[in-house]
């Protein structure tokens, strides 16, 4: 849920006034009125977006005694925001424990399933996929189990949502 905000030019005048609102896209919802009260010039409106496949630009429009003024706003889709990592180096061997993929929003209406790999996955492998619980804007932790290497060795680790990628180096 998102809000916006719709201003009157003058305070609302007895009784208040309803000002009539329309989407122009179902990615984001707004209610068929605002209701400003008497004496008032604001009133915040919530809008709920939905999840969506592709950015999709929305329109909002908001109508008073003849004039329509409009407001423009983009949903996008639910993508990997970043990946925590408990630690960025480790001794070859050791586990990495709570290790966590963050989304640009909340997961929902159900479970959010981000695909994860490693670019070496022989010194450290990952769970093909990890789980963001519907609601929740981050995965439970996970381990990353490490190999003993002979020498400093970087491997990428990618988790992807929705056909965007976020990668960090361990």
């Amino acid at each position: 849920t998102v809000n916006a905000t719709v201003t009157l030019t003058a305070p609302a005048p007895a009784g208040g006034v309803a000002v009539t609102m329309i989407s122009s896209d179902p990615a984001a919802t707004v209610p068929a009125t605002a209701n400003v009260a008497a004496g008032v010039t604001t009133v915040v409106v919530p809008m709920t977006t939905s999840h969506v496949a592709v950015s999709t630009a929305v329109t909002i429009s908001a109508s008073l005694g003849g004039v329509t003024k409009t407001a423009n706003l983009t949903v996008n889709p639910l993508a990997v925001s970043g990946i925590v990592l408990g630690s960025f180096q480790v001794a070859g061997g050791a586990n990495i424990g709570n290790n966590m993929v963050a989304l640009n929003g909340p997961a929902g209406p159900g479970d959010a399933i981000v695909a994860l790999s490693s670019s070496n996955p022989t010194v450290a492998p990952v769970p093909a996929t990890i789980t963001v619980p519907a609601g929740a804007t981050q995965s439970l932790a996970f381990s990353i189990p490490t190999a003993t290497v002979a020498g400093i060795t970087q491997v990428n680790i990618t988790a992807t949502l929705n056909g965007s990628p976020n990668t960090v180096v361990l």
